[in-house]
């Protein structure tokens, strides 16, 4: 006798109460979800500013421009974090209005160690101009 796999089946253990995670509202529940998110992502910013301190940095007014192609040399770097969390974190970094600034203000995009490493092109500063001012 077959029996289909996905055949629903019956159960007689007895069913865990609900915990007080879960009776809160989705919302509320994902809103703390992305607040530890973001603290996470942070804090992996303050490892990689530790790690490369030539490149990144948590002080607004030293933030220089990242090399194209840095999330690969980081996804090596860093083997115990997803790529995806890499991608997150570069993409908070890269959206903070200061990192902004420094697109505008630098013509050289630098690598992790801190070495020049390909130019900001004008069409790039023009993005970095309007997403300031958004």
């Amino acid at each position: 006798m077959n029996i289909p796999e996905n055949r629903p089946t019956l159960s007689l253990k007895k069913k865990k109460p609900p915990s007080k995670e879960d009776s809160t509202p989705n919302t509320q529940k994902s809103t703390v979800q992305k607040l530890n998110s973001i603290k996470n992502l942070k804090k992996s910013i303050g490892e990689t500013s530790t790690k490369f301190p030539n490149c990144f940095t948590t002080d607004r007014d030293k933030m220089k421009p990242l090399k194209i192609g840095i999330l690969e040399d980081l996804v090596e770097t860093f083997p115990h974090k997803t790529k995806t969390h890499i991608r997150r974190m570069l993409r908070l970094y890269t959206s903070n209005p200061h990192y902004l600034n420094a697109l505008l203000s630098h013509s050289h995009r630098f690598n992790l160690h801190g070495n020049m490493s390909g130019e900001v092109s004008d069409a790039q500063k023009e993005i970095a101009k309007k997403l300031r001012s958004n």
